[in-house]
C-alpha cells in the first residue's frame, strides 16, 4: 500500500479521482493548504512521516511552519525517500468578461473590474448595462488572459508539472475552466498524466500501464460561470457557439454590484491580486 498526501487547495479534487483510477493499492490523506495556513493549525505530523508520495503545491517561506521551501517548513516532516511532485496553483480569469472575484479580491488586471471603472466616467449604470447587451464592452481579454498566464508560467518554474502552455494551445477547442480557479478535468487529466508518469519511475508496478481519466469530479459539482456573447465572439470557441441562458443575469448582476461598490464606498480599485 503506498501512502499518498496531497497538500493543496481543492484542486486536488481534480487529480485524486485520477490517481485512483490508474493506482488501485493506494492510501491517501489532504492536508489542505489554505485551512492549515489561516487556521494556524498544528501539523498532521502522524500522517507526514508516514507519506511515500507528497503532492502539493509550493507555499511560500513567509508562512513559516506550513512553507514548502524551507529546511523547517512541512516537508521537513516527511521520510527521506519521500516522493515530491509539484504542480502549481492553476488560475486563469480571462475567459469571461467578468468574474464573482472581481469586486473584492482583484486590481483589475485579472477579473475585469477595471473595465466596468472606466466607464463608470461618462456613462451610467444603465448606460453599461445597455452597453453589455449591445456587445460593446472591451472586457480586455488578451491583456488578462495573458497576464494570467504568466503569472502560472512564474509558478511553473517551481513545479515538475507544467500545464500553460496546454492552456494556451487548447483554450478555443475546450472547456478548460468552470471559474477562474475550478479547472475542467480536461486539465486535471493533462495535470494527473505528468504527476502519473512521475510516480511510475518509481513505483511502476502501482501504476497501470495505460492511462484512463475521469471526465467527472467534485469540482463539477460547483459553481460554474457562463459564457456570454461577448466571451464568444471573442475567443472564437469552438466548443459552443451561442451564449449559455444565464449569462446575461450573470454579467449584468456583477455589473450592478460593483458599480454600486465603487459608487458607495469610493475607495477604487482594491489593491488585490488574485
Amino acid at each position: 500500500m503506498i501512502n499518498i498526501v496531497f497538500y493543496t487547495n481543492c484542486q486536488f479534487m481534480g487529480i485524486l479521482p485520477n490517481l485512483q483510477l490508474n493506482m488501485p493499492n493506494i492510501n491517501t490523506n489532504v492536508i489542505s493548504n489554505y485551512t492549515y495556513i489561516n487556521n494556524k493549525l498544528a501539523l498532521p505530523t502522524d500522517i507526514l512521516k508516514n507519506c511515500n508520495i507528497f503532492i502539493y503545491q509550493p507555499i511560500d517561506k513567509k508562512h513559516g511552519i506550513y512553507a514548502t521551501d524551507t529546511s523547517d517548513g512541512i516537508t521537513s516532516h516527511l521520510p527521506t525517500e519521500c516522493l515530491k511532485i509539484t504542480f502549481p496553483y492553476i488560475y486563469n480569469s480571462g475567459i469571461w468578461g467578468i468574474t464573482k472575484d472581481a469586486i473584492d479580491n482583484d486590481d483589475g488586471t485579472t477579473c475585469g473590474n477595471r473595465d466596468v471603472i472606466t466607464l463608470m466616467k461618462d456613462n451610467t449604470l444603465d448606460e453599461i448595462i445597455q452597453m453589455y447587451h449591445n456587445n460593446k464592452i472591451d472586457f480586455n481579454y488578451k491583456s488578462r488572459f495573458e497576464s494570467s498566464l504568466l503569472k502560472l508560467q512564474e509558478k511553473e518554474q517551481k513545479c515538475d508539472v507544467r500545464i500553460s502552455e496546454f492552456i494556451k494551445n487548447n483554450i478555443q477547442n475546450h472547456k478548460l475552466f468552470f471559474t477562474q480557479n475550478h479547472p475542467t478535468p480536461v486539465i486535471f487529466a493533462h495535470v494527473s498524466y505528468q504527476i502519473l508518469n512521475i510516480i511510475k519511475n518509481r513505483y511502476a508496478t502501482n501504476v497501470k500501464n495505460e492511462y484512463t481519466f475521469v471526465n467527472h469530479n467534485q469540482l463539477c459539482n460547483g459553481p460554474k460561470w457562463p459564457i456570454c456573447k461577448s466571451d464568444i465572439d471573442y475567443w472564437k470557441f469552438n466548443y459552443i457557439q451561442t451564449a449559455e441562458e444565464e449569462a446575461d443575469n450573470y454579467y449584468i448582476e456583477l455589473i450592478t454590484k460593483y458599480y454600486h461598490n465603487i459608487k458607495t464606498k469610493d475607495e477604487g480599485i482594491p489593491d488585490v491580486y488574485y
